[in-house]
């Protein structure tokens, strides 16, 4: 099998799946996954930062 592009979310379990059965594959990481990743990351930092300035 000739994969080019592995798309998961960036659970770990897929990407070893990935690197373990398509080694030459690039993996790619899905956008909605990466951008939910960034958006919970600037709220708990968002929420940090209101409990210090309150």
């Amino acid at each position: 099998m000739n994969v080019k592009y592995f798309s998961c979310d960036m659970n770990k379990t897929f990407i070893d799946i990935a690197k373990t059965y398509f080694p030459n594959a690039k993996i790619v990481v899905d956008r909605y996954h990466f951008i939910r990743q960034v958006y919970w990351a600037l709220e708990k930092e968002s929420t940090l930062h209101k409990r210090v300035v309150y």
